[in-house]
């Protein structure tokens, strides 16, 4: 959004979306090693796939910075929608009826 509205540098998006890729690319990681219990099976796929398509979307925004193929972006937007929306169904099984940030 900042890059469309603000600046339109596509290197300063780039510096602000590296440590974030970098980011879900180590939680990826770790919750992917993370041993759950058999009763928590599908919600840990559910988050680990949900970490997945932050980092994707991650992925694709500095594909963007590099060729300016704004499909990049738009194909970034639905990752991090369902990504967003596998974390609150996935934080409903951990923590039902509580308030979750997004």
């Amino acid at each position: 959004i900042a890059y469309e509205t603000e600046t339109h540098d596509a290197r300063q998006l780039e510096q602000k979306i590296e440590p974030i890729a970098k980011f879900f690319g180590d939680a990826e990681r770790r919750v992917g090693g993370l041993a759950a219990p058999a009763s928590l099976s599908k919600v840990h796929g559910q988050y680990l796939e949900a970490m997945g398509l932050y980092r994707k979307a991650s992925d694709e925004m500095l594909a963007f910075t590099k060729d300016g193929a704004r499909q990049h972006l738009m194909d970034a937007q639905g990752m991090g929608i369902t990504a967003s929306e596998d974390l609150l169904r996935a934080g409903e099984v951990l923590w039902p009826g509580q308030y979750k940030p997004h």
